[in-house]
Parts: structure tokens; sequence; C-alpha cells
């Protein structure tokens, strides 16, 4: 199944019809969350506002898609340390907590100590903090993933900013780790997965890997949400990566290995 973990309702129904089946819904914050639980989306209601959607193939929307709620933070040195490192309780009911680091401390942070599930990068400017090989490893170590927002990078300038966040993280993370979202409420900037996917190969990533950056990685992020928001999180953490095919679509999503539709990858 395809992912874009960083959408708008706005473009909800054309990313549906672009094939994406798991889908994060996108709250941004620049302040601390105390009252967040207040403006928290549940995935239920966008399931039932398109409850009477039909897909491309002709199949309703039904239990083949699923959301998840997500809240990001333009985070600065030294803002919101203690909060993402708490265990705060309005954090706790998010399935995805994503960063976006605006300088080396934040970056640093980020990838050793906040207990987040994905750091995300501003590509429509130049980035300006090294992505260091060391933060990245220790990132990955704790089961972070790097997000690109290929809408970003659609015009002008900006898709030379994609490109060269993307080139680097590409070469530091060994591939690894990447997710692609979309993160714009502009319809004709999205793409299809397809697109992406050769987006990923264009960047330096295997096809393989560009692949698992719409599929599987996605997934494992969703997974690491759960166990950050379990008190079994510490045991219930894995490297998807040292899994084979079938072991790792059972411990995602719920797969059987019985029944094929599913298998995280179309």
């Amino acid at each position: 199944m395809f992912a874009d973990l960083c959408s708008n309702p706005k473009v909800l129904k054309n990313t549906l019809e672009l094939g994406y089946t798991r889908i994060g819904y996108e709250t941004r914050t620049d302040r601390k969350p105390t009252k967040m639980a207040e403006i928290s989306p549940p995935p239920q209601d966008l399931i039932e506002k398109y409850q009477n959607f039909h897909l491309p193939s002709g199949n309703p929307l039904g239990s083949s898609i699923k959301f998840y709620s997500r809240l990001t933070f333009h985070y600065a040195k030294g803002e919101l340390n203690q909060l993402l490192t708490s265990g705060n309780a309005v954090l706790q009911s998010y399935d995805l907590i994503a960063i976006e680091p605006k300088d080396e401390a934040s970056f640093r942070f980020a990838c050793t100590l906040a207990e987040v599930d994905i750091i995300t990068f501003d590509c429509s400017q130049k980035t300006n903090f090294a992505i260091k090989t060391g933060l990245v490893k220790q990132a990955i170590a704790r089961g972070i993933f790097f997000e690109l927002k290929y809408t970003q990078g659609i015009a002008g300038s900006s898709c030379e900013h994609l490109i060269s966040t993307g080139t680097k993280l590409a070469l530091v993370t060994k591939g690894k780790n990447i997710i692609f979202s979309g993160g714009s409420d502009v319809a004709h900037h999205l793409r299809g997965p397809h697109d992406i996917i050769n987006l990923g190969v264009m960047i330096g990533l295997s096809t393989d890997n560009a692949r698992k950056a719409v599929t599987v990685n996605p997934a494992s992020a969703v997974l690491h949400g759960e166990t950050r928001r379990t008190a079994k999180g510490a045991i219930g953490v894995m490297n998807t990566s040292k899994m084979n095919g079938e072991e790792q679509k059972w411990r995602i999503d719920g797969y059987s290995p019985n029944s094929s539709s599913d298998a995280m990858e179309e």
C-alpha cells in the first residue's frame, strides 16, 4: 500500500485518487500544545466525511483506507526540549509526531533525544545546518524516519533545494529511513507514487529504497508511533530492514500471510 503521511483534507480526494491508501492528516504548530487535544482531528472524522467516496477502481472507501493523526512542530534551539522528552499525554494521543528543525542544535536534539517519529525538512529553502552522518545514524538507531516533502520542489529554485537536501539524505542514510510525503493543500502539486519513486532514484536511492520511501518506511514510522505511545514501546521497537519480506509485512499493519490484500506494496 502506498502512503502519504503529510496530507490535508483539502486535497484528500485527490490523494486517494492518486492511489495512496495510508494517509497522515497533519496539524502544524509553533507553540507548546498545552491544549492541543482540542484541535486534534480524529481520523474517524475523515472516514465519515468520505464514506461515500469511491476509489478509481470503483470500490468504496472503507477498511482499505487508513488515516493517522499527525502533529508537526517547527522547532528552534531550546524550544520545547522538555515537552518532547517528557511523554506528554497530549502528544501520546497523536499517531505520529514530527519535528522540523530550524538549526543545528534542534537537529541534534531531534536525532538524539526527542520522542518523535519523523524528522522533516523545509525543502522550499536551503537547509541552514549540516546533516551530519553521526547524528543521522543515532536517529536511525532510534527508529526515526527522515521526511522529504516533494511538493516543495515543484517550481523555481525550490526544486534545487529539494534535490540538494534529498541527495545529502540519501548519502548519509545510505538510502535507509527516508519517507516522501506531499505536504501541500494544492491538488495539482501532488504526484502519484510511481512519479515519487522516480524522484527517489533521481536523488540517489536504489529503486527498492525509493519504493520503500512510499510503502514500507511510512508503515514503519506508524509502528514507531504505536510503540512510542504504549508502555510496551521499549520492547516493541524493531529494525524492519533485517526481516524477510513475509515477516516484515506480517509485523506491519496487521498483515496476514494468507491474505495478499494487506500487503504493504502493490
